[in-house]
């Protein structure tokens, strides 16, 4: 953004341009840019060197989770990868040739759209199954327990299972 401000003064033909507190302006600028360009950098640097260890733990933690209280079910998705598949969205759009996306962060970036399907089911799941946990009388139970039983296993294989 500053740069455009920048970029308009130095096209403006005024003597005001080519003035002492002018040239000062400029100076200010370079040494604002360069201190951009190392923070970001410093910041890329940090990203590139803990993206792939943050992902790959993240991949291996159970996608959805059971309280063992109240036998509610949730997604594990966890936030950091979000973030990370964010983040790569973002570097992406950027199309800058001297932001090179690491391996394991672009691996996992090409299957956001999966991703993205997977955790749009399995929240419907989740929130259908609490619903009728939550919801459901005493009296009621006795008519599908048998169902939330075979619904219970096979959520168990895929707390186990998914991943």
């Amino acid at each position: 953004r500053i740069s455009l401000i920048r970029n308009k003064l130095v096209q403006l033909n005024h003597g005001a341009v080519e003035s002492a507190e002018a040239l000062i302006v400029f100076q200010k600028y370079d040494q604002m840019m360069e201190l951009l360009k190392t923070f970001e950098r410093t910041i890329y640097t940090d990203w590139t060197s803990s993206v792939g260890e943050v992902s790959e733990l993240n991949l291996d933690l159970p996608l959805l989770t059971r309280s063992e209280e109240s036998k509610l079910i949730s997604v594990n998705f966890d936030p950091q990868l979000v973030s990370v598949l964010r983040e790569v969205r973002y570097l992406e759009s950027l199309k800058r040739d001297d932001i090179e996306i690491p391996g394991s962060a672009a691996g996992i970036y090409s299957k956001n759209d999966l991703f993205r399907q997977y955790l749009a089911n399995l929240d419907l799941i989740v929130s259908r199954y609490n619903k009728v946990r939550e919801t459901i009388l005493d009296v009621e139970y006795p008519l599908i327990e048998g169902q939330l039983g075979h619904l219970d296993i096979q959520l168990d294989r895929a707390i186990t299972s998914l991943n």
